[in-house]
């Protein structure tokens, strides 16, 4: 489909022949030349490392951390190898890296093994290994699955409906996008400007020595050192080569010359840079009814393969997944049943221990069954009538 700049792909299934296809219509949309300069973050499709090492085989590929840690629970779901495995990850460092998996070696052997055997290299999965020409640290696939629950109203219907659905959900953000840059006040986007306000305040306690010209050496409150260069914009840490976003190092030597933060941060963060991004718009459409009529072949839907179980639109959260709920960060909260008849958590009033226990002791309950004894001194209906 096209409403001007608009493509929709349909897929049949997800395999080695699909994902080539994609990837090959991908690369002739974006006009992808040197493909060193992209990223591409999955959850481990299948058939899409293949065809990715066929088609793309210097592009950086990234592994989505969430997903690794879900099936590195069902082996290992203790919470202190789960924080040690997220602190691999958000190593920005080798270094860093090799403390954090030498930690969780003399945690738990096995885990470690796991890491180095279903991980794989750790280029895939950790920032102390990723390029620092991208500008990006993401270790989650956020973008998929926001973009998944942006069409989620979408999903249940046919081809073409589903396609101009998504269109028209386009082109509706797209404007809304317009108009709300040019409310924005400052140079930064708002959660840029969030996040360097957050960093700030954990500034005190910090000092530096200058050399004379751009270096700095920069003293944290935990007695560690890192080198900031302000010319090349470069710290040890990594983290301002990785984000393009002026690292908590970087802020006292920038403070010291009364400059703004907002001029140390890469331009694609910049408010000016969005505006370029959205400055095409989707072209309306007509209707069904107005559309030119071909000669050319019916293009059919690929035939339907039925998963297994019940089809699922939404999509299934974790329970370590952290939710926003008024601003805050938190765990979904899971509550415990609590017995009213004796106040202990765990079972309710149906299955109380206690209050069995009671009513066994009082003799009351359920009849008893019928014994020799009574069946001779209550007979039957059929015997009385016997007898009559």
């Amino acid at each position: 489909m096209d409403g001007d700049q608009f493509i929709g792909l349909w897929l049949k299934r997800q395999n080695k022949e699909t994902w080539k296809w994609f990837i090959q219509a991908l690369l002739e949309d974006l006009s992808i030349v040197n493909e060193e300069q992209y990223v591409i973050m999955s959850d481990k499709q299948k058939g899409l490392e293949s065809a990715l090492h066929e088609l793309l085989p210097r592009i950086e590929h990234r592994n989505c951390v969430q997903h690794i840690y879900r099936n590195f629970k069902r082996h290992h779901g203790s919470q202190l190898l789960r924080d040690k495995l997220w602190t691999c990850a958000r190593a920005s460092t080798e270094s860093r890296y090799n403390a954090a998996m030498f930690d969780l070696k003399e945690i738990d052997p096995t885990a470690q093994t796991w890491m180095e055997t279903n991980v794989g290299m750790p280029k895939h999965s950790c920032r102390a290994f990723f390029p620092l020409h991208v500008k990006s640290d993401m270790l989650c696939n956020n973008l998929s699955e926001s973009f998944n629950l942006f069409i989620l109203s979408a999903r249940d219907k046919s081809i073409i409906a589903m396609l101009e659905r998504i269109r028209r959900l386009y082109m509706e953000r797209i404007k809304d996008r317009r108009l709300a840059i040019g409310t924005k006040s400052g140079p930064l986007c708002p959660s840029i400007s969030k996040l360097i306000d957050k960093t700030i305040c954990f500034v005190d306690g910090m000092s530096y020595v200058w050399n004379g010209l751009d270096g700095y050496e920069v003293f944290c409150v935990s007695g560690e050192r890192f080198k900031v260069d302000l010319r090349k914009r470069e710290c040890s840490c990594r983290l301002w080569q990785l984000t393009g976003i002026s690292c908590i190092h970087a802020i006292p030597p920038i403070y010291s010359r009364k400059q703004l933060l907002a001029d140390w941060v890469d331009t694609c963060y910049k408010v000016d840079t969005f505006g370029w991004l959205y400055e095409n718009v989707l072209e309306p459409m007509t209707g069904p009814s107005e559309w030119p009529e071909t000669n050319n072949i019916t293009i059919l839907p690929p035939k339907y393969h039925r998963q297994a179980r019940r089809p699922k639109l939404s999509i299934k959260k974790d329970i370590t997944e952290i939710q926003k709920v008024k601003g805050k960060d938190k765990l979904t909260r899971w509550n415990s049943q609590t017995c009213k008849y004796c106040g202990v958590q765990g079972h309710n009033v149906r299955t109380c221990p206690k209050k069995k226990a009671e009513r066994e002791a009082s003799g009351a309950g359920h009849p008893k069954k019928c014994t020799t004894t009574n069946k001779e001194q209550f007979p039957s209906t059929l015997e009385r009538i016997g007898r009559a």
